[in-house]
């Protein structure tokens, strides 16, 4: 018999996959010999898997379900042959047959872009903009979208997708924006802190369940603009007449720079800064602006400004924000003081009474600071009598002193303050005592200065923005004394100019009296005592200053040499026409005898020594009329010599009890006592 063999192989399988999905292949084996054929031994091999199939292939079809993972790398299209050889069994026969299958290989792909604006802060909106792309090679099925999600908004809902997202051809993109609302739970607070949002998408290829995704992520730099603003005045207090000046302060505390304009005209670094004119401060920093308020303040006690600022970003951030701030400055107003100056209740602009205004206060201390004002003023040639320092402004808070500084002999000063402040003075204000700076010195003196302290602390205070007002009158005759450093400066000889001062006021007869004045007034001129007479300046000036008239020393240890300086002293100033008082008239009576007994004439080493019986009497009448000429007004005037020298004699008797000498001529007297000068 004559046998038939015949084979065949069919091989289909999936037309589309990917690297890493499955072809799933079906092949058909088939065996179509004659029946009476031998066994077909038959192997059947795979060019990509190998062998799928030896042995005796039944009759009929016989029929295989491989599958291939495709493998990155592997060619595309994929084309796969199957190849089935088979021989009849004892039979050297081979019979082939094969069958191939293509499958084209699709790379699905997705690229996404995310942008916005790179900067941002708490409570601002940043806007993404998102864009996806469809990158697949052109043979891949459609994407789906099957999920978009976003860092920062969690709700799905927040984000509209567009339509054209939904289903994206290969090739094809779409984009679309959403809106976020930065949070305070965002910023770190540090400066520079970024905020980090990534968007992500997914999709399937149609017909595919692979995940194809895309991310993109965006950094926005989170500012924190702060600011603080402070307005002072820039120095208290601030002048009557203006201006106020202030000092505003702006302190960029944030980490970005800012952009400030303010409602009022100021100065800034670079110059004069308009208002409504931004200018720009750097990120932690300041930057002082100077605003001037021009015056007049008289009688306000302060002045109050307050600046507005308005604030945005730098135009390069492109965050609209504004910000505002309001900060005021109060500036103290000075106080002023003015004297008005009255002779004999009348102004008179041919005096030269002199004032001069002194940082106090001053009772209680000598007169060292007399010569160093802080401002002066003269009535010489002022038609009104109101002295006002060359409108010197004063601290509210400080304390000053105002001396009358040529106060002369014979002449009395009354002083009044405006007490209500109401810049008059009249019958509501209250007369005041000024005192003689001099008479603390060491020796005491009267040289011609009358002061008030005013001010902090004392019962004439200072108001901010208001003028203390002082009458002062000088009244004459009758008025003050002065001590032996008066006269021995009022003179033509020692070279000051109280002389030419005299000249030009009218001299003695107007009240400016000098040394020569007073001795030439007599007739035979001078002071004389027994055999010694005073008749000229340098005599004179030399027993003022007790001194020797033949060895020129100082000679103020003997008490005669005490009691003529002050002797001549008091009859100088009672030929000038000073204050009556009987005990100093009657003192000096007695101290003329006294020198005149002794012989006195300034020329002698010593005329008595401390166990002189008559050294605390002249002791005594010395001090009667230093006192007198110091204007001490608790001088006992109606009161007796004797009467006075006995009190003197009693408190100075020794501690122990022992009799302590007498007056006039008689007793004793061991101790001694220093006088005033």
């Amino acid at each position: 018999n004559l046998f038939q063999p015949a084979i065949g192989v069919d091989k289909t399988g999936d037309d589309l996959s990917k690297v890493g999905d499955p072809i799933n292949y079906t092949i058909t084996l088939s065996n179509t010999s004659s029946g009476d054929t031998p066994n077909m031994e038959c192997t059947a091999t795979d060019s990509v898997l190998g062998i799928l199939f030896d042995g005796v292939l039944p009759l009929g079809d016989t029929v295989l379900n491989p599958s291939y993972t495709v493998q990155a790398g592997d060619p595309d299209p994929f084309i796969n042959t199957v190849e089935l050889v088979c021989s009849p069994a004892g039979f050297p026969n081979v019979l082939r047959a094969s069958d191939d299958h293509v499958t084209n290989l699709f790379q699905p792909s997705l690229e996404m872009n995310k942008s916005a604006w790179i900067y941002s802060k708490v409570g601002d909106d940043i806007t993404y903009t998102v864009e996806i792309i469809n990158t697949s090679s052109a043979d891949s099925p459609v994407l789906n979208l099957a999920a978009f999600s976003d860092t920062l908004v969690t709700s799905l809902g927040a984000i509209d997708l567009p339509g054209t997202c939904q289903t994206l051809v290969a090739g094809d993109s779409c984009s679309f924006q959403y809106t976020y609302t930065v949070t305070e739970a965002d910023d770190s607070g540090e400066p520079g802190a970024q905020l980090v949002n990534v968007a992500s998408a997914l999709y399937h290829p149609e017909g595919f369940p692979n995940d194809i995704t895309a991310s993109a992520s965006h950094s926005a730099t989170l500012f924190h603009p702060s600011f603080e603003l402070y307005k002072d005045c820039s120095a208290e207090p601030i002048s009557q007449d203006g201006p106020a000046v202030y000092n505003v302060r702006f302190v960029n505390t944030g980490d970005v720079d800012l952009m400030v304009a303010f409602d009022e005209d100021s100065e800034a670094t670079g110059g004069a800064l308009a208002a409504g004119v931004p200018y720009q401060v750097a990120a932690n920093s300041e930057e002082i602006f100077v605003v001037t308020v021009a015056g007049d303040f008289a009688g306000v006690p302060s002045v109050s400004n307050t600046i507005n600022a308005t604030v945005t970003l730098p135009a390069w951030t492109e965050l609209s924000n504004t910000y505002y701030g309001e900060a005021t400055g109060v500036c103290e107003v000075a106080s002023r003081t003015k004297v008005k100056k009255l002779t004999m209740g009348m102004v008179d602009p041919g005096q030269a009474w002199n004032f001069a205004l002194y940082n106090g206060p001053n009772a209680g201390n000598n007169d060292a600071f007399v010569g160093s004002p802080i401002a002066s003023s003269s009535v010489n040639g002022d038609a009104d009598g109101i002295l006002d320092f060359g409108y010197l402004d004063l601290d509210p808070s400080g304390t000053y002193t105002v001396c009358e500084t040529n106060s002369l002999v014979t002449w009395h000063s009354n002083w009044i303050v405006d007490s209500n402040g109401d810049g008059v003075i009249d019958g509501l204000d209250m007369a005041i005592t000024a005192y003689n700076p001099s008479s603390n010195n060491d020796p005491s003196e009267d040289l011609g200065y009358r002061c008030v302290d005013f001010g902090a602390g004392t019962s004439y205070p200072l108001t901010a923005g208001g003028t203390l007002l002082f009458q002062v009158d000088n009244i004459s005759p009758g008025g003050d004394a002065r001590t032996p450093g008066y006269w021995k400066n009022w003179n033509r000889c020692s070279n000051g100019n109280q002389a030419e001062t005299s000249d030009n006021h009218g001299g003695w007869s107007e009240g400016y009296w000098l040394v020569e004045d007073a001795l030439a007034i007599t007739d035979p001129p001078g002071v004389t005592w027994g055999e010694f007479t005073i008749n000229d300046c340098e005599t004179a000036v030399a027993v003022l200053n007790a001194e020797n008239l033949v060895t020129g020393k100082n000679s103020s240890r003997d008490p005669l040499y005490k009691l003529a300086r002050h002797l001549l002293a008091t009859e100088l100033n009672f030929r000038a026409g000073t204050y009556e008082c009987t005990l100093a008239y009657n003192a000096a009576i007695e101290a003329a005898d006294l020198l005149a007994s002794y012989d006195f004439d300034g020329t002698k080493t010593s005329y008595m020594k401390n166990k002189d019986p008559n050294f605390a009497y002249a002791q005594a009448l010395g001090e009667i009329l230093d006192r007198y000429n110091n204007n001490d007004y608790s001088l006992p005037c109606d009161q007796t010599v004797d009467a006075y020298v006995e009190a003197y004699m009693a408190k100075i008797a020794p501690s122990d009890g022992t009799e302590g000498g007498g007056g006039g001529g008689g007793g004793c007297f061991i101790q001694s006592l220093g006088l005033g000068n």
